[in-house]
Parts: structure tokens; sequence; C-alpha cells
């Protein structure tokens, strides 16, 4: 399955959240291979506090892609991926390297 986590809903995908509440229970209740996720969304929590979330609930999916544009908050989310093993030759779609 593969999950969007944005403010903008403008992606095709099987799932749609604007929030990291509704993110977390989709990761927490179902199979998520891909991963779509911007820094800014609705309510308290970003896309960096979800990443780190799903890291230390051992549910991140095999692939992510890194769709936020301000490259302050792009690049804490790709520093994130990275220390935790995840590679990417273009900085936008990252791969589990095992």
């Amino acid at each position: 399955m593969r999950l969007v986590v944005s403010k903008n809903q403008n992606r095709i995908t099987d799932v749609f959240c604007d929030d990291a509440k509704k993110a977390k229970q989709q990761l927490f209740n179902h199979s998520v291979t891909q991963l779509y996720v911007d820094h800014y969304l609705v309510g308290r929590e970003n896309g960096h506090q979800l990443l780190a979330w799903a890291f230390r609930q051992q549910l991140m999916p095999l692939y992510v892609v890194v769709t936020e544009r301000q490259s302050q908050k792009r690049q804490a989310m790709i520093t994130l991926l990275e220390t935790n093993s995840y590679r990417s030759a273009d900085g936008i779609n990252f791969i589990k390297y095992h």
C-alpha cells in the first residue's frame, strides 16, 4: 500500500492522510510499502516527527519519498533517513539499505 502524508492531496495513491495521527494509524494497522511524506502537516506533529515515531515503532516501509520543498525541513528528514540506513541517488526517493 502506498501512503501519502501531506497537507496537499495532489498525488495518486492508495491512502491519503493530512495529519500524523491518521498516518500513524495507517502505518500501525496496514502493510505500507511506500511512504510519501511532507514536513508540514495538519495538526501538531510534522513529517519529521512522524518519521521519528515510525523508526521507534519499527514501522518504516522499504521505500520513502521525501516530497517537502523547503530545503531546511527536507534536509532534516533526509538526515534522519540516512542515519537509519536509507539511501538515495537523487535525494527524493529513499530505499532501506540492509
